[in-house]
């Protein structure tokens, strides 16, 4: 989970300086197309994933952005995908914080 966050905020970075600033904690969830981390930067998931160049399929999962299609685990994991994406977000934040 914390690899393919990790792919993920590596890409915003690149392409979206500032990304982490939009993002609304108490609101954030992975399952929504506007409260998931492309949604709450970009207005929804399908226009981020078009912006950041991903395959709706793959590299959103590959990046952190959605869980496998398909999967009996879906749920789990988009569970543990929002766990992991606020962890790193905080942490940033912490780290901003303290660097100011």
């Amino acid at each position: 989970m914390a690899t393919r966050v990790a792919r993920g905020v590596a890409l915003l970075d690149e392409k979206k300086p500032g990304w982490d600033g939009h993002i609304h904690l108490p609101t954030l969830d992975i399952m929504y197309g506007t409260y998931c981390v492309l949604g709450q930067v970009f207005g929804n998931y399908d226009t981020g994933a078009r912006i950041l160049g991903l395959d709706i399929r793959s590299d959103v999962v590959d990046c952190g952005f959605n869980g496998p299609f398909n999967d009996e685990g879906r749920w789990q994991d988009m569970c543990e995908l929002k766990h992991e994406w606020v962890r790193v977000i905080t942490s940033r934040r912490q780290n901003h914080e303290v660097t100011l």
